[in-house]
């Protein structure tokens, strides 16, 4: 529920823009989903092959839906539209172990297996796609100036265009409030609605791993593992092309916070011209018509389980690896190649962690946890205003469109993503248990937990937006604290 379908942006208690929505709306379609599943396992000598193949399908249809009108938009009637989308994928498995030496000490193993992602992988949440109702601008913004000073926007608020000498700009989409027969404002392409093996998201995992026994009680794996992410989607505005943007600079804040302490000039950076500002028609379609897409993991994994003495127990290890994203093409705006490709280093994945178990006197167990995680990444979401583009840009920005005072603004990252990070986190837990043995089997354990030991104040959020504000701490982690329980079992 939003209030009067309207929600209004100001910074530091300044007006800044206005948010209309195409109130009342909602989804509804049914879903088929479809598997089937067959499976093998042959072992020669000192081999085992497993191999697999599943059938996916789904289905799925959006239902007929009436909706009344709303603050900003009149009364709606959708159809019903089937096979939104329609997707078929046969995807193989396949799974091998091999004893190197025939002692059942050493074993090599591997497996490589094609996988669908979900509909939600594309924002949706399991609902069908392209439904009628994605044809209308679900919102849209505009800018508002507040001259008056009223905290009122004194404008015409459902109008696409601002009135003369008025405090609001232009619609962020000029096809809000209209009959979406005669204006659409985006579907999705067939060649993702439908197709065998081509139109879903999917992604390609192999493993391989070596298990040995270095003595007994003592054992280590290793493992790698590569994922590789395909048939990838993107957002088309079809009413604009890259013609339609014109490139700026701005200078970064100097803050020796910043990376190179800030004061570095950032070009790169786009925006739309005024006469194609809110013209929109948003087709979803293959990434691959524009370019290249890709998205690949490569991760290690090493652990170690080891048993010793009367009972204790050792076990963890080490896993660490990272995700490459690379989105350097582009679709509307040239601004896509700004901070396009994503390659954090190995140790913003790294990941450690041990349990140690041991069997003390009288029925007493001691277990100590230790993890050492990934620091919190830095990020730096800057506010751009009209006043500081505009000298490079050489105009005002486009959502200023024939706004008497132009208060628009944009955000630039000034960190390039998941390359800065907060000191990595540490913890170590404890946990003291007896047992007390009661008649035909039954057990009472208590149990006396100490989390955070040494009472650690690693950071876990902090605000991003570049300002005054900018990396207070949101949020640490819990500090010491103490929890008694007592567990029956029988």
């Amino acid at each position: 529920m939003i209030p009067g379908a309207i929600r209004y942006t100001l910074n530091n208690q300044v007006p800044q823009s206005v948010r209309l929505y195409a109130t009342p709306w909602g989804r509804a379609s049914n879903s088929l989903f479809f598997g089937m599943f067959a499976q093998d396992q042959w072992t020669v000598q000192r081999l085992s092959l497993t191999m697999g193949l599943r059938y996916d399908a789904h289905n799925a249809e959006a239902i007929a839906q009436h909706f009344a009108a709303g603050y900003w938009v009149g009364e709606r009637n959708f159809p019903a539209v089937k096979n939104v989308p329609n997707w078929k994928n046969i995807n193989p498995r396949v799974g091998v172990a091999y004893d190197l030496f025939g002692t059942g000490q050493t074993v090599l193993k591997g497996s490589l297996g094609r996988y669908v992602l979900g509909i939600s992988s594309i924002g949706n949440n399991g609902l069908a796609l392209d439904q009628p109702i994605n044809s209308q601008a679900l919102y849209a913004d505009r800018t508002w100036n507040d001259a008056n000073g009223n905290f009122v926007p004194d404008c015409t608020l459902g109008t696409a265009v601002p009135e003369a000498n008025g405090e609001c700009g232009a619609l962020s989409n000029q096809n809000f409030g209209k009959v979406l027969e005669s204006h659409p404002n985006s579907r999705t392409a067939d060649d993702v609605l439908s197709g065998f093996q081509d139109a879903q998201e999917y992604l390609w995992q192999g493993e391989v791993s070596l298990e040995h026994e270095l003595r007994p009680g003592l054992g280590v794996i290793v493992g790698y593992i590569r994922t590789v992410y395909g048939n990838f989607t993107t957002v088309d505005n079809q009413r604009v092309t890259r013609a339609d943007y014109d490139e700026y600079c701005i200078t970064a804040p100097v803050d020796p916070r910043l990376p190179g302490g800030g004061g570095n000039e950032i070009c790169g950076l786009y925006d739309i011209k005024p006469a194609a500002f809110g013209q929109t028609f948003n087709l979803t379609t293959k990434a691959e018509n524009f370019g290249k897409a890709s998205q690949v993991f490569n991760g290690v994994d090493v652990s170690l389980k080891a048993r010793f003495g009367q009972g204790g127990v050792l076990e963890g290890g080490l896993s660490t690896g990272s995700l490459v994203t690379d989105n350097c093409f582009v679709v509307d705006s040239p601004q896509a190649l700004y901070q396009c490709r994503v390659s954090p280093p190995w140790s913003s994945l790294t990941n450690i962690k041990f349990l140690f178990v041991y069997p003390l006197p009288w029925d007493f167990q001691a277990g100590v946890v230790y993890q050492n995680l990934p620091g919190t990444p830095i990020s730096a979401l800057y506010t751009a205003r009209n006043a500081e583009i505009a000298p490079s840009l050489g105009r005002d920005m486009g959502a200023c469109r024939g706004a008497a005072v132009c208060n628009a603004q944009t955000r630039i990252e000034l960190i390039q993503p998941l390359t800065v990070f907060e000191p990595r986190r540490q913890r170590v837990d404890l946990r003291l248990t007896r047992t007390f043995r009661l008649a035909r089997g039954a057990r009472v354990a208590g149990e006396l937990d100490l989390y955070n030991l040494f009472n650690a104040n690693d950071i876990l959020t902090m605000v991003t937006a570049y300002g005054t504000a900018w990396q207070d701490v949101q949020q640490i982690l819990a500090g010491r604290f103490v929890k008694a329980g007592v567990r029956f079992s029988f």
